[in-house]
């Protein structure tokens, strides 16, 4: 009985918890995208400057 008791007080919970993140998320699409477009920005000219020559970045900033 015990265990039965935590293991659906453990399910609530991460129900819950998953929840409270899914509105923080959609409260938040916005902002986590402009966040995420920047992140990906400087992932991408961290591997292009390895690859490509520096005329090539001077492309994609002009």
């Amino acid at each position: 009985m015990e265990i039965h008791n935590g293991d659906r007080v453990n399910t609530k919970m991460v129900m819950w918890i998953s929840g409270l993140c899914f509105l923080v998320v959609l409260l938040f699409v916005d902002k986590i995208q402009d966040a995420f477009k920047n992140f990906v920005a400087v992932l991408k000219r961290k591997l292009t400057r390895r690859r490509y020559p520096y005329w090539y970045e001077r492309q994609e900033e002009s």
